[in-house]
């Protein structure tokens, strides 16, 4: 149990935390673990922060030494799997979420990082299987959901994805339009996905359909139409847009990487 000081440190940097002031919330954490070592739940935090400064080396080390002061304790596991999994070691990460699980065996949230794990492992039958446990414990997950939508779809089930990307609602949340226009087109056919986007055009939070629509006309040789939806694809995320980098006028003796995105 944190005594009174401990505790309001922590809470302050819990708060940095959530704030996204990462460099204040690292020194208090830090001020935590120096002050006392053995404060585990202080080393998980310093893990947490590392993960979102793009460390996940770092990461790995703070959260495993949060698991050896609390061998038993579910979600220390299930943070370090994430860790892991940052750092590209997908063995490990499993190795960690079912430890996770086997001392939490209703963990939805180790199930479904359990699974994206399997995932980038390519096995998806054994993948699938845990999306499906997550989703029996937490059906409400927009995570989970998509997840389960993309294995049906992948393993050859896009009615079942279909079905699930429609669950509860008249039409899909905003989330879920991509994936719902995908199993449309594949259950249906690209015509039946495209009169639903014309349709979901109509309303008035339904301008994201613009990009997807102009998708499939173009890739149905629909060039006139096609073109002039696509125009709206970069007004859809103008915080994701970087700005253009003037080349130099000539690049001799350079060298050149170019990002795949959506073509020069």
């Amino acid at each position: 149990m944190l005594n009174a000081s401990v505790a309001a440190s922590f809470a302050q940097g819990q708060a940095a935390l959530d704030a996204g002031e990462l460099t204040a919330a690292e020194r208090i954490f830090r001020a935590i673990v120096e002050r006392d070592p053995a404060a585990h739940h202080a080393w998980l935090a310093l893990a947490l922060v590392a993960m979102r400064t793009g460390s996940p080396d770092i990461a790995v080390e703070h959260a495993r030494r949060a698991v050896e002061l609390d061998r038993k304790n579910a979600l220390y596991l299930n943070n370090l799997g994430i860790a892991y999994a940052e750092h590209g070691d997908l063995r490990a990460a499993e190795q960690a979420f079912r430890r996770a699980l086997k001392i939490k065996p209703a963990y939805a949230g180790a199930h479904y990082n359990l699974a994206k794990a399997l995932y980038k492992q390519a096995r998806l039958g054994e993948a699938l299987r845990q999306y499906e446990r997550a989703y029996a414990l937490e059906p409400r997950s927009l995570a989970v959901q998509l997840g389960l939508c993309r294995m049906y779809r992948m393993q050859g089930q896009p009615t079942r994805a279909l079905l699930r990307a429609a669950i509860g609602d008249k039409r899909p949340q905003s989330e879920f339009v991509s994936p719902f226009a995908d199993c449309l087109a594949d259950v249906e056919g690209p015509e039946a996905a495209i009169a639903w986007l014309r349709e979901l055009l109509a309303q008035p939070d339904g301008q994201g359909a613009h990009y997807l629509l102009a998708s499939l006309l173009l890739s149905l040789g629909e060039w006139r139409e096609g073109w002039k939806h696509y125009l709206w694809r970069r007004h859809a995320a103008p915080q994701r847009v970087r700005p253009a980098i003037p080349l130099p006028a000539r690049l001799d003796g350079k060298s050149v990487l170019l990002r795949g995105e959506q073509g020069l």
